[in-house]
């Protein structure tokens, strides 16, 4: 009985965490608070330009062209400044 109760409190917990994640990966980590020249960000394999107030997501890959760069405002406060490497 007590095993058979820990099966279905660890399945009630994993499919919260999985909800809560589900819901998380719908909300922006951060928005570009600024964007010169060329910006780009590569979600789910498919790369689009970034310009202000396009928001941010986990996962999210950016980049910067030459004579480029990009700011982002984290959730958080963090604020991240992306140039040309």
């Amino acid at each position: 009985m007590r095993s058979c109760v820990r099966v279905w409190t660890f399945a009630w917990l994993c499919l919260v965490l999985w909800a809560t994640c589900a819901v998380a990966a719908d909300k922006p980590a951060g928005y570009v608070q600024e964007a010169k020249g060329a910006a780009l960000v590569v979600r789910a394999g498919q790369s689009h330009p970034l310009g202000a107030k396009d928001p941010v997501f986990a996962g999210d890959s950016l980049a910067t062209k030459a004579e480029s760069s990009l700011q982002i405002m984290f959730a958080d406060g963090t604020t991240l400044a992306v140039y040309q490497s």
